[in-house]
């Protein structure tokens, strides 16, 4: 792949990135926290009914892309399934839309059911769609399906600043909506060949079994893999009320320079690795990686931790603690992009049990982490409690994929990503004993770290500086 295509596909992440980061201070300052609150549980909605209606057969459709000469009978074998599993939840949505209603947004209300489950619908679509344009190489396409949604999302948000007197959050939903059918639109027009020709295609049982095989139990590991991430919401809902949900959501938001490179090296990295263990390229590649992006993590987080004090100028007061969430919640990305390149080897294998495996551990952990902080932390405490768990999952994914693939030196992840984390409550600790003192305890605590990993961070800098200059390669 070649600096111009990673620029390309890098476009989509970084603009859905920046826009998003844009958005918060006006959700803040616009909404009250309850209806910022509902606005986190709406995503949630979308994201746990995505998970169990696509079962897994996203991941499938890219993993057999290249390996699969009829393309389009793969996307209609995959798109079946979805078919069938919306139709099933709407069903059940629709009979308990009540009790849905005030499980997730705390009130009764259908309409906010109704426009979810078509967030849902397009979400789908847009996810398969942006798929087909990842794996055939349109990354111009691609990038405008990925940061699209996000800038409809900000332009609402604009203009109802300045032309409405006050919103709430029937209308906050609607923004969303439209920004989904905007984007759904648009790329069932740049794939539509592909569309057309799944449909006319031929689709035989024992394919879509293959298909369910590799994709139920990735489906299990995602869905304990949100549970891992969504729990503590859910917990903090529970506890705390939709306040202390606000909070979180939006330090969760301000962790976007983090989730920004996951979201870069995700799009990025496993057709890479695919591509490399096919041409028996896997072991040089993944060893570079590994070293590379756990050099990188670290320097934007400690980069970032050490700025986490201009929050505190960027939002209403009610938000004070957000300065401090927020590095905690930078955590999980980051532990989340390092075990995407050390579980590639479960993944190459065809052992995605083990992913599965992994997130139950570290669910586990979060969960009861969750019970111990949240009644008396709030949103502090499920963030602390989400950190622990995104490390444990780092590690369970790790050693999982020792046992699958082999050995490979590790030495450096673990110690990096201890120390993040335990710096991280360090400072979670003395921004409640005296706050004054945290952003000088995070510039120390960068100097520090980039100095210990000069050398690793010299050799990345070259490297990039070399791929941006040279047309280097990362796969030749």
């Amino acid at each position: 792949m070649t600096k111009k295509e990673v620029t390309y596909f890098a476009i989509g992440p970084l603009g859905a990135a920046l826009f998003s980061l844009a958005s918060l201070p006006l959700l803040a300052w616009m909404f009250t926290p309850e209806d910022v609150g509902r606005n986190n549980m709406y995503v949630i909605f979308v994201t746990l009914s995505m998970l169990t209606t696509m079962l897994g057969l996203d991941q499938a459709y890219g993993r057999e892309y290249y390996e699969t000469l009829n393309k389009p009978s793969l996307l209609k074998s995959c798109i079946i399934p979805f078919c069938i599993g919306f139709i099933i939840l709407f069903l059940v949505i629709s009979i308990f839309s009540d009790n849905v209603s005030m499980f997730f947004f705390g009130i009764t209300e259908i309409y906010y059911v109704y426009i979810s489950l078509a967030s849902v619908f397009l979400s789908v679509g847009i996810r398969f769609s942006q798929i087909i344009l990842r794996m055939s190489n349109r990354p111009g396409f691609f990038s405008i399906g990925q940061f699209g949604p996000k800038l409809i999302f900000l332009l609402a948000l604009l203009y109802s600043a300045y032309n409405i007197k006050s919103v709430n959050f029937k209308e906050l939903l609607e923004f969303h909506f439209f920004s989904l059918l905007g984007t759904f639109l648009f790329l069932m027009f740049a794939t539509r060949s592909s569309w057309s020709l799944s449909i006319s295609s031929r689709v035989e049982l024992n394919v879509v079994k293959q298909r369910l095989k590799y994709g139920i139990p990735l489906m299990g590991g995602a869905l304990i893999f949100w549970l891992l991430s969504g729990s503590s919401i859910l917990i903090l809902k529970a506890y705390a009320g939709l306040s202390e949900v606000a909070i979180y959501s939006i330090a969760m938001g301000f962790a976007g320079a983090v989730i920004l490179v996951q979201s870069i090296f995700s799009v990025i990295w496993l057709p890479i690795m695919y591509k490399a263990n096919a041409e028996k390229k896997y072991a040089e590649v993944f060893e570079a990686a590994l070293r590379m992006v756990v050099v990188l993590v670290m320097a934007i987080f400690f980069t970032c931790a050490s700025l986490s004090w201009v929050v505190r100028f960027l939002l209403p007061v009610n938000y004070e603690k957000v300065e401090i969430i927020f590095v905690l919640c930078m955590l999980q990305p980051a532990f989340y992009m390092m075990s995407e390149i050390t579980v590639v080897g479960t993944n190459i294998s065809r052992k995605t049990t083990f992913a599965f495996f992994a997130a139950v551990i570290a669910l586990a952990a979060t969960v009861s982490f969750c019970f111990l902080l949240v009644p008396s932390f709030g949103a502090t405490g499920a963030a602390v409690a989400n950190a622990i768990g995104f490390f444990i999952f780092l590690v369970a994914r790790t050693e999982f994929s020792v046992l699958a693939m082999g050995e490979f030196y590790r030495k450096e992840l673990y110690l990096v990503s201890f120390a993040m984390l335990f710096l991280a409550l360090i400072g979670a600790i003395l921004f409640f004993y005296n706050k004054t003192f945290v952003p000088a305890f995070w510039v120390a605590s960068t100097v520090v770290a980039l100095f210990v990993m000069r050398t690793s961070l010299i050799g990345c800098v070259i490297f990039i500086i070399k791929f941006i200059t040279g047309d280097k390669k990362i796969v030749n």
